[in-house]
C-alpha cells in the first residue's frame, strides 16, 4: 500500500485479519471502527485475502456481494475503491452496479 501512496493503519490491518478470519472460519463478525479509518479497504482486502488463501488450499474462490447502506459509498466503491485496489493488485475481476 505505501508504494501507491497510501499510509498503513493499525486499526485496518487489524481489520483487514478479522474480515478474512470470517471468511476463512465461516464466521460472522460484527466489526466497528471510526470514520477514516479504512474500512472500505479493510473489508475488500480482507476478502481478498481469505479467497487468496482458499486458492492455495485448492478450494475455488468465493463470489463477495458487498451491499451498502448508501448509494454515496456504493459510487465511492465502484468508481474508485474497486478500480485502485484492481489496478494496484491486478489479481481480481470485479463487477457491479450503482
Amino acid at each position: 500500500l505505501e508504494k501507491a501512496g497510501l499510509q498503513q493503519r493499525p486499526a485496518q490491518l487489524e481489520m483487514i485479519d478479522l474480515v478474512a478470519d470470517a471468511f476463512s472460519h465461516q464466521q460472522i463478525k460484527i466489526i466497528e471502527a471510526p470514520t477514516a479509518t479504512g474500512k472500505s479497504f479493510a473489508y475488500i482486502l480482507g476478502a481478498l485475502k481469505a479467497n487468496q488463501m482458499r486458492v492455495k488450499k485448492g478450494l475455488d474462490p468465493l463470489t463477495i456481494v458487498v451491499s451498502t447502506a448508501t448509494v454515496a459509498l456504493q459510487e465511492q466503491l465502484y468508481f474508485k475503491d474497486l478500480p485502485f485496489i484492481a489496478d494496484l493488485l491486478g489479481e481480481f475481476c470485479w463487477s457491479g452496479s450503482v
